[in-house]
């Protein structure tokens, strides 16, 4: 089995943003699956708070996270549908609010039944950054203390990129962000940025 992450050491303060970038295939997403607890590392330590995060429930744990896959897609429903994910228990106050946080509410204020417009099949009736900002709403419904985005402007021009970042800068103000990314301009506002390659991370600025 080919190692894909050596000798890996990080730490990520509380409340701190951290973008990890590299090429396509460096391990980012293997890097953020750890820090999930998706999986184990073969050698070494995931450490939550000084415990190893295999020692916490997962359950709780996920609750206290919000994730943007990358590659995450809408579904066949209503925009609100799609950033409330089958959860329950969110008045449509908060699910506006989610999508406030992230700037998605203007443009959402302008389809035709707002909130309650069906997005169709994998949401291919809205751009790609519009696409982005229903899935960051999602992320954010619950208010999550720790924010992990794996390629989180993936197809999109240089542009909406910037737009995104922006709305980043503001969605983490007093969260844990990590930032996966193949590009290395959006380390340019982190709290901490470094760079993934050979499987070995090295501080990038």
């Amino acid at each position: 089995r080919r190692e894909l992450l050596k000798g890996v050491d990080l730490e990520i303060p509380a409340g701190r943003c951290v973008v990890i970038s590299g090429p396509y295939g460096c391990g980012k997403t293997t890097l953020l699956g750890l820090l999930l607890g998706l999986h184990q590392p073969s050698a070494g330590r995931v450490l939550l708070d000084g415990r190893p995060l295999q020692e916490y429930d997962k359950t709780s744990w996920w609750q206290r996270v919000g994730v943007v896959h990358q590659d995450a897609f809408l579904l066949h429903g209503t925009v609100a549908e799609n950033i409330l994910l089958g959860r329950t228990g969110y008045a449509q106050e908060a699910v506006e609010r989610a999508a406030q946080l992230v700037g998605a509410d203007a443009f959402i204020a302008s389809l035709p039944e707002g909130y309650e417009t069906v997005v169709g099949e994998r949401g291919l009736r809205f751009s790609g950054g519009q696409r982005q900002l229903v899935l960051w709403a999602r992320a954010l419904l619950p208010a999550p203390p720790v924010l992990f985005l794996d390629e989180p402007a993936t197809g999109l021009d240089l542009q909406a990129q910037n737009q995104l970042a922006e709305v980043l800068r503001s969605a983490s103000a007093g969260r844990t962000v990590v930032v996966a990314t193949h590009q290395p301009n959006w380390a340019a506002w982190a709290d901490a940025a470094f760079l993934l390659q050979d499987g070995r991370l090295g501080a990038a600025r």
